[in-house]
């Protein structure tokens, strides 16, 4: 996750909303999409967690950068259609929602409407579109996924996505701790990824979803480690840049803002289970903010099967 194991057309019948395509279909069943982390080669860095909450209902988190690099994220929900995911307006008919966290108020957290946007993943007409054929080599064992956002006034901007981790069994983790984790407390929580490589042991990488002091949505990452290793971590912000911006030659720098301490006993629902994260992180942007919480965690969707 954010890439620190970097390896990282439209249906018929559309209409226009706000700047962004969207499909008007109905459901015909076949394509699941797998639910991943995806990244775009030309804009390492940012990406999308992405995953199947129940039936027909899929997230994703959007982890990105502002206009001056500071880290930000979105958020969507909504059903697959035609191997199109296509999330849920909210009130105000934004499907790509930025939040905002309200410590101690009713309601914990708030759409921050000015700032949303709109999504669209296609996961079965990637391999035509002009940003899949930019002459960059990707990964293709895994489908690759066209990401067409609008965020201000950047309208229609198309990405081409492919998975972090291949796909095969010598790449999963038993037990699989991978997806959204969240405590009692909305409006927060971690997004983990559990693999294994080359016959390793089973690790954990992870994001961190915080809030600053003004309540804006910031993350942090972690780097690889064993499930059951009990030792505290750093958190760390890597140097952003633009959604839109030129790509940055050369390695990304992580500076640590933070600690964290996970206990994974199992990937469950059940916030009885004994799952628990400990964590202290400050926003080093101008407005600052510490956000401290040592609470138990679970899944926020039900358990990946193997």
């Amino acid at each position: 996750l954010g890439h620190r194991f970097v390896r990282a057309v439209s249906p018929s019948e559309e209409e226009t909303k706000n700047g962004l395509r969207v499909a008007s279909m109905v459901m015909s069943g076949g394509i699941l999409p797998r639910s991943a982390v995806y990244f775009d080669r030309a804009r390492n860095g940012h990406g999308i967690t992405f995953g199947r909450a129940s039936g027909n209902v899929y997230y994703t988190l959007f982890y990105t950068y502002d206009a001056a690099g500071n880290p930000e994220w979105y958020q969507a929900a909504g059903p697959v259609v035609d191997g199109v995911f296509l999330p849920t307006p909210d009130a105000a008919g934004n499907t790509l929602l930025k939040y905002r966290f309200n410590a101690g108020q009713r309601p914990p957290s708030t759409v921050d409407s000015a700032g949303s946007g709109h999504l669209r993943l296609d996961f079965n007409r990637a391999e035509a579109a002009p940003a899949c054929n930019d002459g960059r080599m990707r990964d293709r064992g895994s489908p690759l996924v066209l990401m067409t956002w609008s965020l201000g006034r950047d309208v229609n901007r198309s990405w081409c996505l492919e998975a972090v981790l291949p796909t095969g069994a010598e790449f999963a983790a038993i037990p699989d701790f991978s997806g959204p984790w969240g405590a009692e407390e909305p409006g927060w929580g971690l997004d983990l990824v559990s693999y294994r490589t080359g016959g390793g042991p089973n690790l954990v990488s992870g994001l961190l979803f915080y809030p600053d002091a003004q309540g804006v949505g910031r993350w942090a990452l972690f780097d690889d480690r064993t499930p059951a290793m009990a030792d505290t971590v750093n958190l760390l912000q890597r140097t952003g840049y633009c959604r839109t911006c030129p790509t940055p030659t050369g390695a990304f720098v992580d500076s640590p803002v933070g600690t964290l301490a996970l206990t994974l006993t199992t990937p469950t629902s059940d916030r009885g289970a004994g799952n628990r994260a400990n964590l202290d992180v400050t926003y080093p942007g101008a407005v600052g903010g510490r956000f401290v919480r040592n609470v138990p965690i679970s899944l926020i969707i039900p358990p990946r099967q193997p």
